[in-house]
């Protein structure tokens, strides 16, 4: 997998505005708070743009999540007339609202790319030096890849929210939210860890557990999927303990605290399997598949 041929980091302005209107309007459950709260702080809007939100809400609804790629695509090439045109009237409306100096969102967002483009540039030659080529083969030897187009578009959003960054994989591509300014920060862990997702969907190796009760809004692959891929990344690429991920939320539920206890028992086979070529690739990946039985029979 020669990554640099394979990641095309991706952003522009309709970008960035596609997504604070897709967060603001909170469409679904997995949506984080941040950007709604900074827009509710620093932005005024009337009864007419809160209007707007809630129609933009409900047709997005319709779209799920595998249009998350679809949408970026669209935003990329300027909004151009199409599958998704109902939703630009609320959009375009959004993009006019101003924060408390009078600048409008779009042009909070075109006052972002600048900072974008110059994270591009230092993400790829960041993810080239970390190996990262190396560990998704590795990965690869242990679950099958599953997505095997010739490229993965990697789309650059912007956080106003120093406290926070998320990210997505989903219908197809990536986006990392990236902090900028003072506290700029990388988004390597956020790009490989939706990279593991998109890549491997561990999901559909646990798919058989499905017909168990949901663990918090996660199916029971879903779950298990998500903590292969955080004791992947952050966990033991960056050297990040599970525990203070938790500590990061500050009411956390129990599935968070479910989850953190299962990535607490898998991150170490990772890091043996990377650590050690001698560790053989069947026998990490039995001791997964145990492990989250194991986990499984008891919750």
């Amino acid at each position: 997998m020669n990554l640099a041929n394979t990641l095309i980091l991706k952003t522009s302005p309709e970008v960035v505005l596609l997504n604070f209107v897709d967060c603001l309007s909170r469409w679904d459950i997995f949506i984080r708070d941040h950007i709604p709260r900074y827009i509710g702080q620093e932005f005024v809007l009337d009864e007419e743009d809160e209007q707007a939100i809630s129609v933009y809400r409900d047709i997005r609804a319709r779209f799920r999540w595998p249009a998350h790629a679809s949408l970026l695509k669209w935003a990329q090439e300027g909004f151009p007339a199409g599958t998704y045109s109902s939703l630009l009237p609320m959009i375009e409306r959004i993009s006019r609202v101003k924060n408390r100096e009078g600048v409008t969102l779009r042009e909070l967002c075109e006052g972002a790319i600048a900072g974008l483009l110059e994270v591009r540039e230092a993400t790829l030659r960041e993810l080239k030096e970390l190996g990262l080529e190396r560990v998704l083969q590795k990965i690869s030897s242990l679950f099958p890849l599953k997505h095997t187009a010739p490229t993965v578009s990697c789309y650059l959003l912007y956080s106003p929210d120093e406290r926070w960054t998320t990210g997505c994989a989903n219908g197809g591509a990536i986006s990392v939210e990236i902090v900028l300014g003072a506290r700029r920060r990388l988004p390597l862990s956020i790009i490989t860890h939706e990279l593991c997702h998109l890549l491997f969907q561990f999901h559909q190796h646990y798919e058989e557990l499905d017909d168990k009760p949901f663990i918090g809004p996660h199916s029971r692959s879903g779950f298990f999927e998500e903590a292969l891929v955080q004791s992947i990344s952050p966990v033991t690429l960056f050297n990040v303990t599970p525990q203070s991920e938790l500590d990061n939320i500050e009411e956390p539920e129990q599935w968070q605290i479910d989850l953190t206890r299962l990535v607490e028992v898998l991150s170490p086979l990772f890091r043996e399997f990377f650590d050690n070529d001698t560790v053989a690739p069947a026998s990490t990946r039995a001791a997964l598949d145990q492990a989250i039985q194991h986990f499984d029979s008891k919750i």
